[in-house]
């Protein structure tokens, strides 16, 4: 309920407000793009803290610190160990076939720096969309 109603107050600072439909598959995708800034991960939570949604959100292990880790898989954050082959489109796809509701966030380029006009997402990002 407070993060909610901080959210709302950040929204309401900045002179943001949340138009269109709030309602979400239960199982669902959702990109973001394109990602250039560290904000891009609060402004987003704010948004799901606000309509509701308990969004699960792929980011890398190397933020897994040991205060930051806790913090990151209480509010859905997930590791992905960038380093080693683990076959993350994969595990993914199991994710969605094991749950009955999943809303999972990621940014497709991977990176905060902007990759040419529209950035070039990994091809990950893509796989996981089909």
């Amino acid at each position: 309920m407070m993060k909610r109603l901080l959210s709302k107050l950040l929204f309401k600072l900045n002179g943001w407000k949340i138009v269109g439909p709030h309602v979400y598959p239960k199982k669902c995708l959702v990109i973001a793009a394109p990602h250039t800034s560290n904000w891009d991960f609060l402004i987003g939570r704010g948004y799901a803290y606000i309509i509701g949604v308990k969004p699960k959100y792929l980011v890398k292990s190397e933020l897994f610190l040991p205060v930051l880790a806790t913090f990151l898989k209480w509010n859905g954050g997930i590791p992905v160990f960038r380093k080693a082959k683990n076959n993350v489109v994969e595990q993914v796809v199991d994710m969605f076939e094991n749950a009955t509701q999943l809303h999972l966030g990621i940014a497709p380029e991977g990176t905060r720096t902007k990759n040419g006009e529209l950035g070039e997402f990994k091809k990950g990002g893509f796989h996981l969309a089909i």
